[in-house]
């Protein structure tokens, strides 16, 4: 097959232009020049992909040097890794690699790499689907390099494992197995999902570190809403969660039919203020409603969770959806709101709204809104001219102001002092 055509329709005019030009100087150095990988089965599914990746047969860092100045592009380059990236405006990056092979020292470990041919680059790959190369030599420029049965596996939508021992030697795959296959809409091979499952009850997931486990739940939930509900599903259908932590159970409750964990986290994402909100983070907690506290500190544990993503976690496992939506229904005042609801980290929050009943669900938009933002008009020294000692009565007397104020009983400075006073005179501490 050539994918020429399709590689032309999908990418920018630019782009396309200067893998062509690539092509060209990779041939006339004699070299192998190809796209690989996801960019290849994007291509071949007639896709645009965000990026390009290309694998050449020799020092890609040198050829990238040497092709960044002959056409005019930004070149940064990871010599070590023998990986470098070319660059121009309008977001064009494509980034070249030396053709390698990889072998696994044990189970779980990354993995140790020597340079190869393009065939070999292919073999050390995850899928079928992604063990697709497209050649840029000029007499060959689109032929599709596809020597698994990647072509044929996109035709009919299946996500085959390339070898029996690969979920052994990087247990990882598994979880993107589940993320490919949400992305994409297709069917987890039979065999690849009987050796998920054989790698799995013997244990695979405990090889890998936190940080990659991390890494790939990051990757789920950075997933565009279309497909992060399937892939959610997917990790739990073959398993993945209860292996990554026992008695963790991820739900898809919140992502299908339709993603209403998106909406809650647009939502809620604009009041951060301080730019700080984790939507990968809110999407987690939104997959985790129901899990006990006591599995979600071990969760944060086992991915290696920061101090802050451990308060969402545990956060979360304390929502009771139904429960919360009730009491949200039954609230007094904007006061009883706030009580329910401020302590609750904005990620934890978007979880809960997109879990909430329609009532409940306009209380945290009136929180978010209005509430969690409402200050009183006065201050500390305000209350100090009228009387007031400096604590404990103070603090208790701005903490009774405001609870009014949510309540909809004050509005200004003045009813605020009228109140304050009220309270001083009176000993009146609630109304």
């Amino acid at each position: 097959m050539n994918l020429g055509a399709r590689l032309r329709e999908s990418l920018p005019e630019s782009w396309s232009v200067a893998l062509a030009a690539l092509g060209e100087r990779a041939a006339e150095a004699g070299l192998r020049l190809c796209v690989v990988g996801g960019c290849a089965r994007d291509l071949a599914m007639g896709l645009r992909p965000p990026d390009v990746d290309l694998v050449l047969e020799g020092d890609a860092v040198k050829f990238a040097a040497a092709s960044a100045r002959a056409l005019g592009l930004e070149c940064e380059s990871h010599a070590r890794f023998g990986v470098a990236t070319l660059r121009a405006s309008g977001g064009f990056r494509f980034d070249v690699a030396s053709a390698r092979t990889e072998t696994y020292s044990r189970p779980g470990a990354l993995p140790d790499v020597s340079f190869g041919s393009i065939e070999d680059d292919l073999r050390r790959r995850d899928f079928t689907i992604n063990a697709i190369a497209v050649e840029l030599r000029p007499d060959r420029f689109g032929e599709a390099l596809d020597p698994f049965g990647g072509l044929k596996d996109i035709e009919v939508g299946l996500i085959r494992l390339l070898h029996s021992k690969s979920f052994i030697d990087d247990p990882t795959r598994i979880a993107r197995c589940a993320r490919f296959s949400g992305r994409l809409s297709f069917e987890v091979e039979s065999e690849t999902a009987a050796l998920a499952a054989e790698a799995l009850a013997a244990g695979a997931m405990d090889t890998v570190s936190g940080e990659r486990i991390k890494k790939e739940l990051k990757m789920i939930f950075e997933e565009r809403p279309a497909g992060r509900g399937r892939s959610v599903a997917a990790f739990s259908k073959m398993g993945v969660d209860s292996s990554v932590c026992p008695g963790y159970a991820m739900s898809a409750a919140l992502f299908l039919p339709e993603d209403l964990a998106a909406e809650s986290e647009s939502a809620t994402e604009q009041f951060a203020g301080d730019g700080t909100f984790c939507g990968w983070m809110a999407g987690l907690a939104a997959a985790s409603i129901g899990n006990a506290r006591d599995v979600m500190r071990r969760l944060s544990e086992r991915i290696c969770a920061t101090r802050e993503e451990e308060r969402i976690l545990e956060a979360a496992g304390e929502i009771d959806a139904g429960a919360l939506s009730a009491a949200l229904e039954s609230a007094a005042g904007g006061a009883e709101v706030c009580g329910a609801l401020e302590t609750l980290p904005l990620e934890a929050l978007a979880a809960f709204r997109a879990a909430a009943s329609p009532q409940a669900r306009a209380s945290v938009d009136d929180f978010l809104l209005r509430l969690r933002g409402m200050k009183l008009e006065i201050t500390g020294e305000d209350l100090a001219r009228i009387g007031f000692g400096r604590a404990p009565s103070m603090g208790a007397a701005l903490a009774e102001l405001l609870r009014r104020k949510r309540n909809g009983i004050l509005s200004g400075a003045a009813d605020e002092l009228a109140a304050a006073r009220d309270i001083l005179n009176n000993g009146s501490e609630r109304t």
